[in-house]
């Protein structure tokens, strides 16, 4: 249900992107201009919107949670609410079910993509002994990863020949030269 509402909602609000979503799979979107190692994948079972983060051999890598809606309930009187919600988000109440998650879950969808899908960003996938994680941010984010693994093996000259547990690896978010999928 919720993938149909958002391709609705995304037709409409397209324009809202710096680089645009175009749909690769039942769900699953690329971005004009961004590698294809970054999905947003939309999830009909969880009612949740992810961004994946694949490693350069295409396997999933990890992911980030954009929103979800936990324990949707329509209150009578009020409206539909997430029972789910704490602090400032509890007691906010909608008309309708899309309208709650339009407001929770897509439009942050927007926010997240036009703040961190930058020209001088970088995709970062972190290899630890026994952890993985991905995170997108400019070269000098590197430095609180190093904080966190001292012994770190970039994908560098300055480093080669060094062999830790724990790997990174840089992958440009940007592609200047692909062709855009929503131009005609």
């Amino acid at each position: 249900m919720i993938i149909k509402h958002f391709e609705r909602w995304l037709n409409k609000n397209l324009h809202q992107f710096k680089y645009k979503p175009y749909k690769v799979g039942y769900g699953k979107y690329n971005f004009d201009g961004i590698i294809d190692n970054i999905v947003l994948k939309v999830d009909d079972r969880l009612t949740e919107i992810d961004i994946v983060f694949y490693n350069s051999k295409g396997e999933p890598h990890d992911h980030i949670v954009i929103d979800y809606i936990e324990k949707a309930k329509y209150i009578k009187g009020k409206g539909y609410t997430d029972l789910g919600w704490i602090g400032k988000y509890k007691n906010r109440y909608y008309p309708t079910y899309i309208q709650m998650i339009e407001e929770n879950i897509f439009n942050r969808v927007v926010e997240y993509c036009n703040n961190h899908f930058k020209e001088d960003n970088y995709l970062y996938i972190v290899s630890y002994k026994f952890i993985e994680m991905a995170m997108i941010g400019t070269h000098s984010e590197i430095k609180p990863i190093k904080k966190l693994a001292p012994m770190i093996h970039l994908n560098d000259d300055k480093l080669k020949g060094l062999k830790y547990d724990t790997t990174i690896e840089k992958l440009t978010i940007f592609q200047s030269t692909r062709k855009s999928q929503t131009d005609g």
